[in-house]
């Protein structure tokens, strides 16, 4: 599996940990939810891991976006909780 090889899984999973315990001490500190944004270098080739990373928003609250031309990109199903950020992809 070619997202196992180039460690794009374990890479995800570490954002998504750091996310939530950040997450966990924002809350406490300031008594509410922060936006949630996990910034990729690129949006992984793997099918599966486009899938989970889709999934985030909806699951965990956690919008993705990642670098095109001179601005960010995310899927449509994360653009409402970013609209200000990114442009929407399929």
């Amino acid at each position: 599996m070619p997202d196992e090889i180039a460690g794009q899984w374990p890479q995800v999973f570490v954002g998504v940990g750091e996310i939530a315990r950040y997450s966990m001490v924002y809350e406490q500190r300031f008594k509410q939810w922060p936006t949630r944004l996990l910034a990729l270098e690129r949006l992984p080739d793997g099918t599966e891991l486009q899938r989970f990373l889709r999934s985030l928003h909806d699951n965990e609250d956690i919008a993705v976006v990642w670098p095109d031309g001179d601005g960010f990109r995310t899927f449509s199903s994360h653009h409402e909780a970013i609209p200000w950020l990114a442009e929407p992809v399929g």
